[in-house]
């Protein structure tokens, strides 16, 4: 089944904005207990308690409390399991040697979602569900016809809440005949360099914000903390830097829907982009362009289509050859690819894509290796 989620404004009165707040804050209060709770259980007696050991513990202080009493059960079962999900992610890095970052207690600042597992309903342009009732929600697009609906999320940003449906919107659509292919090699000086020898120009969102980016930080270096200028001026930073991830997401989406319609087949490489961003002359960059986001985009979007999407081993794709394979060394620096061998000169992240795009044809027809869909 297809899994998707879909994000709309709320636009809740003045009644509907405190209860939002406290739930916020009442999910938080139970988020840094249930933190406190294991970690004194483990560090006093070396006892590690379960989420299940928990939730049993949440139901008698409903019993007695009536501020959690008031509100619903399900709903209040979820910073349990997000605390449950922070330690195993935890170990998880523990176990692969990665650096562990022991979960934290969260702030106001660092608490800005509420989840809903529970049933809720979008009526008449309104969000309801157990603890809240009748949000208006601007529907800037309609939701899919006999989708099911598996939870939601609200979430607090800067210009007020969002909501995230996750929708579960039927079986993917059966695979087209592959008649046209096409490779795709993402870059920094050009965003993506196809197998057709086109280019698309990397946005540059976060470089080009940079300059006003800094002027607001230094100006909220300068604020008193606490102080009321502060909240204003790190309310601009904050929006700044929102305005750049949505002017990049934005890009991602468009051009993912371009080369989803366009082509039968995608062939992409399988990018190791968290060990990527560790170079320090290359992660700002890196991190600019939104390479992992734009192939997640990609993915899904080809998915729905009922197009094929394939990903390959990125190795040596810019140092051989697409037009006789012979391994030509270059470094970062040789933009343009020259085979001494057969003649051929063409940019050197063309080369790749061509390269990238028989990888995929060969995998995709079972005559070797190293490719997924």
């Amino acid at each position: 089944m297809m899994h998707r989620t879909y994000q709309y404004r709320l636009k809740p009165n003045k009644t509907q904005k405190a209860a939002l707040v406290a739930v916020l804050e009442q999910d938080r209060q139970l988020y840094n207990a249930a933190l406190q709770e294991r970690r004194d259980a483990y560090d006093k007696a070396g006892v590690s308690i379960t989420v299940y050991d928990q939730q049993k513990a949440l139901t008698l202080i409903r019993r007695d409390d009536e501020w959690f009493k008031n509100g619903h059960a399900v709903r209040q079962r979820g910073p349990l399991l997000r605390v449950d999900r922070a330690f195993k992610a935890f170990f998880r890095r523990v176990k692969a040697g990665e650096k562990p970052g022991y979960p934290r207690f969260k702030s106001r600042d660092r608490w800005n979602s509420v989840e809903i597992a529970e049933q809720y309903a979008v009526k008449n342009g309104r969000f309801h569900s157990k603890d809240f009732n009748g949000i208006r929600i601007h529907l800037h697009r309609p939701l899919p016809d006999g989708a099911k609906h598996c939870g939601a999320t609200l979430t607090r940003d800067h210009k007020g809440w969002l909501v995230n449906l996750k929708l579960e919107i039927g079986e993917p659509p059966e695979t087209v005949a592959v008649k046209s292919m096409l490779g795709l090699d993402v870059g920094l000086s050009a965003f993506v360099a196809t197998s057709d020898g086109e280019f698309v120009p990397a946005p540059g969102n976060y470089r080009k914000a940079e300059r006003e980016l800094r002027r607001r930080q230094r100006a909220l270096s300068r604020c008193k903390r606490g102080s009321n200028r502060r909240k204003k001026v790190k309310h601009r930073v904050i929006a700044l830097h929102s305005k750049v991830a949505n002017t990049r997401k934005d890009f991602a989406h468009k051009l993912a829907r371009d080369f989803a319609r366009s082509s039968d087949l995608i062939a992409v490489e399988d990018l190791n982009i968290r060990g990527m961003v560790k170079n320090k002359h290359l992660s700002k960059s890196i991190s600019d362009a939104g390479w992992g986001d734009f192939l997640s985009k990609l993915a899904y979007k080809a998915e729905e289509a009922g197009k094929h999407f394939v990903k390959v081993n990125p190795r040596n794709t810019s140092q051989h050859c697409s037009g006789c394979g012979a391994t030509v060394k270059k470094s970062l620096a040789v933009r343009v690819h020259n085979c001494p061998e057969c003649g051929l000169v063409v940019d050197r992240d063309v080369n790749a894509a061509r390269n990238i795009l028989a990888k995929a044809a060969v995998g995709k027809h079972g005559a070797g290796g190293g490719c997924h869909v």
